[in-house]
């Protein structure tokens, strides 16, 4: 009983020594465990200036198939209204905590400005990803990630509002309560009325980006 008794403590004392050796050991290869409240991906200060050069510059074109295999320019995708191209990534968490909330956006936003969603994808997965996230915007498909790439959107959930011209009124390298606030303004602004209400609902209050694209790399 006593050699139990001494054993026990022993035991758990290395395996407790084991998990912190660990922690450390993944601490030092810049695995983190994970920190309550602190976005998975933050929105960087180059990210942000970044984004912000790319205002007034115009719009990449691109000619991309959308679910079906119908091809789209941006010009046609936009049908003469500023339009916000947002970026997803399949299988990222970030772009599917993201998407009601773009969806929200387009409601409040209807019938003044088009969304036009860009996934890097086949069509088979780019369809179940539709249906599993409930879109109802147009969704394209960029299977290498050329069309993220060519906006300077290395990360889902990256958005660029253009207005009727071909021109990037604002990017944004993510989302958040401020971002979302701001989009909502812009589009009121590019469409010419007041402000609506929005609410930004569970939206991290850090600026928080996605997953990175595997530019050139089809899926």
């Amino acid at each position: 009983m006593r050699l139990a008794l001494i054993l026990v403590p022993a035991a758990l004392a290395l395996a407790g020594a084991g998990t912190l050796l660990y922690l450390r050991s993944q601490m030092s290869f810049g695995i983190q465990p994970p920190t309550e409240g602190v976005p998975k991906h933050p929105v960087t200060d180059p990210m942000r200036e970044d984004a912000e050069a790319m205002a007034r510059k115009p719009a990449p074109d691109f000619e991309i198939p959308d679910l079906d295999g119908k091809m789209w320019t941006r010009e046609a995708a936009q049908g003469g209204k500023p339009t916000l191209i947002y970026f997803i990534l399949d299988g990222c968490p970030c772009s599917t905590d993201a998407e009601p909330l773009i969806q929200s956006l387009r409601k409040t936003h209807e019938g003044r400005i088009n969304f036009v969603g860009v996934i890097d994808s086949v069509p088979e997965k780019a369809k179940k990803w539709v249906s599993d996230h409930n879109t109802r915007n147009l969704v394209l498909i960029s299977r290498d990630a050329a069309v993220m790439k060519a906006y300077e959107s290395p990360r889902s959930v990256y958005s660029a509002l253009v207005d009727t011209k071909g021109r990037i009124i604002k990017q944004w390298p993510g989302y958040s309560k401020r971002i979302l606030t701001e989009m909502n303004e812009e589009m009121a602004k590019a469409s010419g009325v007041p402000a609506p209400k929005f609410d930004t609902a569970y939206a991290p209050v850090e600026d928080s980006s996605g997953c990175s694209f595997e530019m050139g790399i089809g899926n």
